[in-house]
């Protein structure tokens, strides 16, 4: 079962440090070049484009962006799923 983790309210920078840490990313440094990407989705896309994009902008954390702990709800039980890899 994925770990629940607790924002606090009062602190939005907490939220969006482990946010980006969760990518394998780095808070503050990678913090610019991130919301660029996440910009680039205010009018929609898919997770899979979004994906994507974050690969193109930082390719060398592909590995731990790939690896980003999602999950969807099969038969009743909470089941990770990844994103298969383009060559």
């Amino acid at each position: 079962m994925a770990e629940v983790i607790q924002f606090p309210k009062e602190n939005p920078t907490y939220i969006i440090k482990t946010f980006i840490e969760s990518f394998g990313l780095e808070y503050p440094k990678d913090y610019e070049k991130f919301a660029e990407v996440m910009g680039r989705f205010d009018d929609g896309g898919t997770i899979g484009e979004f994906f994507d994009a974050l690969v193109e902008a930082f390719p060398d954390k592909k590995e731990s962006i790939m690896d980003f702990p999602m999950y969807t709800e099969i038969d009743g039980e909470l089941v990770r799923i990844r994103f298969p890899e383009k060559d």
